[in-house]
C-alpha cells in the first residue's frame, strides 16, 4: 500500500482490522452515486479491502427502486461488494416518518455492532437544504453516536453552507466512469435540467480546482474520534 492509499484509508478507517465497512445512509436512489461513487471507485482500485452496506430510504417508487437495484448490480459486477437495503418511505415527506426511520437505523446499528471490524458511516451533510436529505442526516446523527460520520454534498437548486474537511482526488477516467454510470442507471431523472453530464463533470472539476487537482469529490467530517 502506497502513502496515498494509506492516507485515504486512515481517513475512513483508523483501526487495523482486516474487515472494513462503509455504511452509507441516503434518502433517494442515486444519492450515493452522485455523492461519493468516485471515491468508492478509487478505493476499489487501491489495495484496501472493504464492503459497503447501502441503506436507501425513499424507494416506494417502483421505477426508482429498480434503477437503484440495477445500479448496485452493475457495481457488484465490477467487484465492489455492496449490500443494498431499501425502505419504502415516500419521497419529499420523509420528515413525517423520522421516528420510524430512527427505529430502522437503530436495528441496523445492532447489526453494525455484530459485524465488528472498522466502520465508517457516510451520509448527507448537516446543512443540506433538501428536506429528505436533512431528515436522514438528523436520524443518523441522533442514532449512530459511536461511529465516525463523514458527509457529502449533492448539487441542488438552493445555496447551502457546506464546510469541506477533505477532498478525494479523482482522475479523468474515474470521473467519467462515475458520470456515465449515473446517466445510464437513472434514466427517470433525465428530464431534470441539472441531471446532465456537463453538470456532474463540472462539479467534480471545480472541486478539483479547490483541491489543486484535476477532479475531486468533497466531504465534511461530522464526527471523528481518534
Amino acid at each position: 500500500m502506497n502513502n496515498y492509499e494509506q492516507g485515504i484509508k486512515n481517513i475512513f478507517w483508523t483501526g487495523n482490522s482486516k474487515k472494513k465497512y462503509l455504511f452509507i445512509f441516503v434518502a433517494h436512489p442515486d444519492d450515493f452515486e452522485i455523492g461519493c461513487l468516485g471515491t468508492v471507485l478509487k478505493l476499489q482500485e487501491s489495495s484496501v479491502n472493504f464492503s459497503i452496506k447501502l441503506l436507501t430510504f425513499c424507494a416506494s417508487n417502483e421505477i426508482r427502486k429498480k434503477e437503484q437495484e440495477a445500479s448496485i448490480e452493475s457495481l457488484n459486477r465490477l467487484g465492489i461488494n455492496i449490500e443494498l437495503i431499501m425502505f419504502n418511505y415516500i419521497d419529499t415527506i420523509l420528515l413525517e416518518s423520522i421516528s420510524d426511520i430512527k427505529k430502522d437505523i437503530q436495528k441496523y446499528e445492532n447489526k453494525i455492532k455484530a459485524l465488528g471490524g472498522d466502520i465508517c458511516v457516510i451520509t448527507h451533510h448537516c446543512n443540506d437544504r433538501h428536506q429528505d436529505h436533512a431528515c436522514i442526516n438528523n436520524a443518523v446523527i441522533q442514532v449512530l453516536r459511536n461511529h465516525r460520520v463523514i458527509t457529502f454534498r449533492i448539487l441542488k437548486y438552493e445555496e447551502e453552507k457546506f464546510v469541506a474537511s477533505f477532498y478525494v482526488s479523482l482522475n479523468e477516467h474515474i470521473s467519467k466512469n462515475k458520470v456515465a454510470h449515473i446517466l445510464k442507471n437513472f434514466p427517470s431523472q433525465h428530464g431534470k435540467n441539472w441531471f446532465r453530464k456537463e453538470v456532474f463533470l463540472s462539479q467534480l472539476r471545480v472541486q478539483g480546482v479547490h483541491a489543486n487537482c484535476e477532479f475531486a469529490e468533497v466531504f465534511s467530517i461530522e464526527k471523528m474520534c481518534i
